[in-house]
Order: structure tokens, then sequence, then C-alpha cells
């Protein structure tokens, strides 16, 4: 009976131990995470903050970053501290990596940004249209 009680007391101790362990450097990349599907955040860890409504996604990975989907069938998608935004964008797709990084589509069909970089900015405010900037570039759209 001690064999037993000695071992079921070093499981717990093991159990309590490892609950309040300090993550490796594998796991603090996973410290800042944020998922919103259909309007529901399933994910939310750390600094990363994301928006969805019904029938979009967003999601934001690193310190800061922030992903927000609106319209119908829109992905944001943000890492490393960006910030993408999909607004009343219908099929629109808004990538955002890197520090102070921006893409944002608003109230299209079928956009395409994509922010690179650290201090990159897209923003399109037009109907089908596919923008790309990388390291600190900027590009504006608009019809």
């Amino acid at each position: 009976m001690r064999h037993l009680i000695k071992v079921v007391t070093v499981v717990a101790v093991l159990a309590i131990a490892s609950a309040f362990a300090v993550p490796t450097a594998g796991a603090a990349s996973k410290a800042h995470v944020c998922i919103s599907v259909n309007g529901t955040t399933v994910v939310k860890t750390g600094t990363a903050n994301c928006f969805s409504t019904p029938g979009n996604r967003a999601h934001a990975t690193g310190a800061g970053s922030f992903a927000s989907a609106s319209g119908e069938g829109s992905v944001a998608r943000a890492r490393k501290g960006g910030t993408a935004i999909a607004f009343d964008s219908d099929q629109g797709f808004a990538l955002a990596t890197g520090s102070d990084s921006l893409a944002s589509t608003t109230r299209g069909t079928g956009q395409r940004a994509v922010a690179s970089g650290g201090g990159s900015a897209v923003l399109i405010d037009c109907v089908n249209e596919s923008l790309s900037s990388t390291d600190g570039s900027a590009l504006f759209k608009a019809c």
C-alpha cells in the first residue's frame, strides 16, 4: 500500500508541475493566437485579437496582431504584429505579415490585399482587384 501511495503522490506532483511549467521556445510562438469563425471566437490567447461575422474567418498570430472579417465568405489573416481587415467584402482576402503592416479590403467582391514586411500597407476599395506590397511600401486602389 505504501508503494501505491508513493506512485500516486509522484504522479500528482508531476501533473501539478507540468501545469505550471514555463513554456518552451516552440510553445512561445503560439502564445498570441486568435481565431474567429462565423462570428465566434474559438481561440484567444495573449495579445492577438480577431473578429468575424457569420460566414467569415479571421486568424491572428503574434503579439499585437489583429484580424477582422465581415461580408460574405471573407478571410483575414494577420501575423507578426500585422493588421488584416476584410470589411464588408464578399470573398475578400486580406493578409498582413510583419510589424505594423496593414492589409485591407473594403466594400467589394473578390479582392486580394497582401502586405508583407514591416510597415507595408495595401488598401483596396474596388471589385476584383489584387495588390501586394513588401518592405515598407504602400499601395492604394479606389474605383
